[in-house]
């Protein structure tokens, strides 16, 4: 049975204010993926408007399902691992300082909170231990491969800014939206796929899987509300979906 744990005193609740905060930043996405990606410079591409809706998939999947995560199972790794999330997070946006030229204010302020974020959750939680094990059992090699394909997507939005819109037929100002695609996008995918791959605890395991299921969630709503009942959203639901089902179904013992 897994217990959930919500906060109880004032301190329990200041101990996971990252949390909160990473989940109202995801519910943002989620809710108005148009003016949020705007606001980040992105847009849906000109024969492709309808991409707008990975606002409330690729962009809000894994800043609800870590947190809710988090917030829900009370596992301190889970924490740790968000604030790993916004340590790579600052990463990628002082590589779009550097690489991409993007000094705006608004791109400064977004490093800004990203540092406060990650130093916030380190200070409460450290940094997760990593200790690498080849997997035994089949499910745990499943497991394995979707922590390691999370984690190779992340890669990519970090080093190819630029493909990784285009994967998603998005487009806009180069600067300001590959900061986002190298910094927030890639650091919880990065973080969590890597933390997982690490030997993660069984619910760190499981929010992994709670991740990609509230991306196909998203994804859904984004074909049902945004015009976006196409082929590449339908595989992309049956991917999302599959995913996150089969980490659900290997924690829960319905994969063995």
């Amino acid at each position: 049975m897994i217990d959930i744990v919500l906060p109880a005193t004032l301190a329990d609740w200041l101990s996971v204010m990252v949390a909160l905060a990473t989940l109202l930043i995801g519910l943002g996405f989620f809710l108005l993926p148009r003016t949020v990606l705007g606001r980040l410079g992105i847009a849906g591409a000109a024969s492709h408007p309808e991409a707008i809706g990975e606002g409330r998939s690729s962009f809000a999947g894994f800043l609800i399902g870590l947190p809710a995560s988090a917030l829900l199972f009370g596992q301190p790794d889970i924490h740790a691992v968000i604030g790993l999330a916004w340590l790579l997070a600052c990463i990628g946006k002082l590589a779009n300082i550097a690489i991409d030229g993007a000094r705006s204010r608004s791109a400064l302020v977004r490093l800004a909170l990203a540092a406060l974020l990650s130093g916030l959750a380190i200070q409460e939680y450290g940094i997760p231990q990593f200790s690498l094990t080849l997997p035994q059992l089949r499910g745990d090699w499943l497991i394995f491969a979707i922590a390691a394909i999370t984690g190779l997507f992340g890669l990519i939005c970090l080093l190819f800014p630029g493909a990784s819109l285009s994967i998603m037929r998005l487009g806009g100002n180069d600067r300001a939206a590959s900061g986002e695609v190298r910094g927030g996008l890639a650091g919880f995918y990065l973080a969590t796929g890597f933390a997982v791959l690490g030997g993660g605890s069984v619910l760190l395991t499981l929010a992994l899987g709670v991740c990609w299921i509230v991306t196909g969630f998203g994804r859904m709503i984004a074909m049902l509300f945004d015009g976006a009942n196409n082929l590449f959203n339908w595989l992309s639901l049956v991917l999302e979906l599959a995913l996150g089902g089969l980490v659900i179904g290997v924690v829960f013992g319905i994969i063995a």
